[in-house]
């Protein structure tokens, strides 16, 4: 391109590109002048609707002319390519000046861009993407917004059609308003909020939302308010304070409502601090102490206790040194102490120390393996209560075992016995090391030597030995609690997320009465209150609200995930309620949203252990060819859960819950999708055979299901809450009947959508239809491990066992082939159906890594020759874990 003349534009240069447009500076052989041409990106050139907004993009920037806004001046097209001719702004953009830009010259630029903006608003135009990237900044000082791209229309006042389809989230993270994170409509006033989050970086140097990815960015901006910026930077006036965070209310009806105004009060400002500067004393704030940092960094601990620091000089490389010689990252010396006794703080102002630990290259951690048959991934580290020892699933070449640390030596080796294991947890005394498998709870001595099966369980996903002769663990995933001695034994049902009303059942303190749990919330975890529910009374009491996966640790506080981070909070052991606000004592933790689950473990003397990453939970959508090809799917990265195709292929319905659970419809032949508006939050979607329905199910407990129909045009309608409790799991061919799977109990029970039907319910889960309605496949653990059967509708006889060694989630197609997926591998058989079933041996059809949801995790394509899932885009390391010693010391310090 470079080099060559379109129209009478020579291309000199190029000067960068996004997602709408590849810019080149040119020279105007016409006019011998400078300008700028912007390409629609080939990859985008046969799409009618981008280049339509391509077009928007240059009618709407044509119609201003403001200082403050990058002149347009022509739109032409040459050889199928289309191209806007705009004016050549020499200088570098907001993002490029930042760090350079004084607090003087911040407060001009924020004037220049609310003037430029107000300019738009007034002709009905809203940028939508304001960000420093699109923010030109000329060597003369003029700033000058650019990329209207993602301009959006109001209908009153504008002669220019509106193309941007309502629910769809457009914009960049980070910068985005609470109504475009949503999916919601969006006016003005969402201008103004990305305003507000640009003049906060711009005046401080960092963001007012600071979450680790987008999904946890999302988060913050709807549910978390930023922190003054004189908290930040306390030179900062409050009166500038309160007109930057006017601009970042979540209410639309209480942020600013005019960014002209903004412009006034800031111009105002400026002229009375102008008048001020010499004389002014800013209003009294508490003193911060400008105090040494007694944080060590960047300790490495690899199988030998191998050490480098990069921390203070002097006596505080002494301290630290002898802290870690004494043990104070190996579980010895100063971090052996007795245990205190509950509600006692452990305040010491002793160093904050993290160290580093490599594990070898043929036992890395069993991150993301997946397990066959088990739905869950539990925790993979477990620290004994000394913080003594430490304890990990590794993945090795047979499968996985656990492995332990000798935190005092280093030493590393594997428990034989222990294969197949899931999160390992210590006895009180760290002698014993519990473990559970797919189908059992068990326990080896820390020694090693004989593995103990204690009892049978059902899908057991975590465990706790909170007394010396007592286990408390869940069964049904998280749906059940039960205990058994420690000695083995028939284990007892406890409690289920039913008898409670909450979500998830996640901890036992160790009165062995009181229960911590999520309530309510999104499959995104964020969006639910942790809550405590007392056995003895039937007492629930909330204790943290936005978070989930929480744990209590000795003496006296609670570790849980939010938005990326590992929080905590202090505990009061008598009242059991939670003391002043939580604090974020490590970031990068790895934790997975959509279960509810926290990959981390602390000792009761403030030592904590986590492998480093993000989100597990968080992907992309994408079709795996028999082949093994990837396509991914144009959508964003979010959490997202159940997926189902319509029946004619165009369409896909998916469980969307990084901020609030709702079903989104993702049109392929318009590659572009909106969220279905419903009053309560939803999820779990399936479509009818005819595809003249959607089924959902409430995303609260308990399930209950929703119904919406389909309208001619294509558009959803509004869902009819049905009083049966249960997911939708299979429509019968007809339209006429749903199977609900119901999980605590496992039940199948079944609904008459035109009809009342009589048809008993059946134990097992995840129940799929035949193509004539006579049979039905579903999920069972009779054998003590989950398998795919079939039996007859509606008498329930089994006929008979699909799967071998290990099978669930079966998916009928029209066409008789009877999917299923065992881990991240998938089999397929031909089911003949007249007069009994009849199968040959699965064979394997599928083999991917993907993200495993709540509910049926697949769909595959009506000729069933590609499989729709979600794939894992955050990536995590299996090959260290990181210590972090004394975080109490965080959480203190922090109140």
């Amino acid at each position: 391109m470079i080099g060559s003349t379109i129209s009478h534009y020579t291309i000199l240069e190029k000067l960068g590109e996004g997602g709408m447009g590849v810019v080149y500076k040119a020279h105007d052989t016409k006019l011998d002048r400078t300008v700028a041409l912007k390409f629609l990106p080939a990859h985008l050139a046969s799409s009618e609707q981008d280049k339509a907004r391509f077009v928007q993009e240059a009618k709407a920037a044509a119609a201003l002319n403001h200082p403050n806004v990058c002149s347009i001046i022509d739109i032409q097209q040459n050889d199928g390519q289309m191209f806007i001719v705009m004016e050549f702004v020499d200088g570098q953009t907001l993002r490029e000046k930042q760090g350079t830009v004084s607090f003087k010259q911040a407060i001009d630029i924020g004037i220049q861009i609310a003037d430029g903006l107000a300019a738009a608003h007034e002709k009905g135009i809203v940028h939508r993407d304001i960000k420093p990237e699109n923010i030109m900044i000329r060597k003369d000082g003029i700033a000058q917004i650019m990329d209207f791209g993602l301009a959006k229309l109001r209908a009153s006042g504008s002669k220019i059609s509106r193309l941007t389809k309502e629910g769809s989230t457009v914009g960049t993270a980070g910068y985005m308003s609470p109504e475009q994170v949503q999916g919601l409509d969006t006016d003005h006033r969402s201008d103004i909020f990305s305003y507000g989050v640009l003049l906060y970086e711009l005046l401080t140097g960092q963001l007012p939302f600071k979450g680790v990815h987008e999904t946890a960015l999302a988060y913050e901006i709807v549910n978390v308010d930023p922190p003054p910026l004189s908290s930040v930077k306390p030179d900062i006036d409050p009166n500038l304070d309160a007109i930057v965070l006017e601009c970042l209310e979540k209410d639309v009806n209480e942020r600013a409502q005019g960014i002209k105004q903004i412009s006034v009060d800031l111009k105002r400002y400026k002229r009375e601090s102008s008048r001020q500067r010499v004389s002014r004393v800013t209003a009294a704030r508490p003193a911060i102490k400008a105090t040494q940092s007694r944080e060590a960094s960047d300790v490495t601990v690899p199988g030998s206790v191998g050490v480098s620091l990069f921390d203070r000089t002097g006596v505080q490389w002494l301290f630290v040194v002898a802290g870690l010689i004494a043990g104070v990252l190996i579980g010895a010396g100063i971090m052996r102490w007795a245990v205190p006794q509950p509600n006692v703080s452990l305040h010491t102002d002793a160093p904050i120390l993290r160290a580093t630990i490599n594990l070898p290259i043929e036992a890395p951690l069993a991150l993301g393996s997946d397990i066959p048959t088990v739905g869950y991934n539990s925790p993979v580290v477990a620290l004994s209560p000394d913080g003594a020892w430490l304890s990990y699933v590794a993945k090795t070449a047979s499968g996985q075992m656990l492995y332990i640390r000798d935190m005092s030596s280093g030493d590393l080796r594997p428990l034989s016995g222990t294969e197949d294991a899931t999160h390992p947890f210590f006895s009180p005394d760290g002698q014993w090391i519990g473990f559970l498998t797919v189908d059992h709870v068990k326990k080896v001595a820390r020694e090693g030597g004989t593995v103990i099966s204690l009892c049978e369980a059902t899908t057991p996903v975590l465990a706790w030995w909170i007394q010396p002769n007592l286990i408390y663990f869940t069964e049904v995933e998280t749906s059940i609690l039960s205990r058994v001695s420690a000695d083995g034994g028939k284990p007892e049902k406890v409690l289920s997320t039913a008898d409670a009303k909450v979500k998830r059942l996640i901890d036992v303190l160790p009165d062995g009465q009181t229960v911590l749990a999520d309530r309510s919330g999104s499959i995104g975890g964020d969006f639910g209150d942790i809550v405590r529910f007392n056995l003895h009374t039937l007492e629930t009491k909330l204790l943290v609200r936005s978070g989930y996966g929480a744990r209590y640790v000795p003496p006296g506080y609670v570790l849980f995930a939010r938005a990326g981070s590992l929080m905590a909070v202090r505990f009061d052991l008598d009242r059991r309620e939670t003391v002043g606000e939580p604090v974020a004592i490590a970031s990068g933790v790895t934790m997975e949203s959509l279960f509810g689950m926290l990959h981390a473990s602390s000792s009761s003397n403030g030592i904590v252990a986590y492998p480093p990453g993000a989100d597990l939970s968080v992907g992309k959508l994408a079709w795996i060819d028999r082949g093994g090809t990837v396509e991914y799917i144009d959508v964003p990265e979010r959490v997202y859960g159940v997926v189902d195709l319509a029946p004619a292929g165009n369409r896909l319905a998916v469980h969307v819950g990084d901020v609030k659970d709702y079903i989104w419809i993702w049109d392929f032949a318009r590659r572009e999708g909106r969220r279905i508006a419903n009053q309560s939050p939803e999820g779990f979607p399936l479509w009818s055979p005819d595809g003249r329905r959607l089924a959902g199910a409430t995303a609260e407990t308990p399930y209950r299901v929703i119904l919406h129909n389909i309208e001619r045009s294509g558009a959803i309608g509004e869902g009819q809450t049905i009083e049966r409790i249960g997911r939708p799991a299979s429509w019968s061919q007809q339209g006429d009947l749903l199977a609900l799977s119901l999980f605590a109990p496992r039940r199948i029970e079944f609904l008459g959508v035109s009809k009342p039907v009589n048809a008993p319910g059946l134990d097992g889960f995840f129940p799929a239809f035949s193509p004539d309605g006579r049979w039905l496949a579903f999920n069972s653990t009779q054998t003590g491990a989950n398998e795919v059967f079939i039996r007859s509708y509606p008498e329930g006889k089994v006929i008979g066992q699909v799967s071998s060694g290990g099978g669930m989630e079966p998916r009928w197609k029209p066409s008789g082939e009877l999917f299923y997926r065992n881990g991240h591998r998938w089999f397929s058989t031909h089911v003949s159906t007249n007069p009994e079933p009849r199968w040959d041996p699965p064979r394997l059809v599928f083999d991917t890594d993907f993200i495993d949801t709540p509910g049926i995790s697949y769909d595959v394509s009506k000729d069933g020759q590609r499989l729709l899932v979600v794939k894992r885009t955050r990536q995590v390391s299996q090959s260290r874990i990181e210590i972090l010693a004394n975080w109490f010391e965080i959480l203190e310090r922090g109140r």
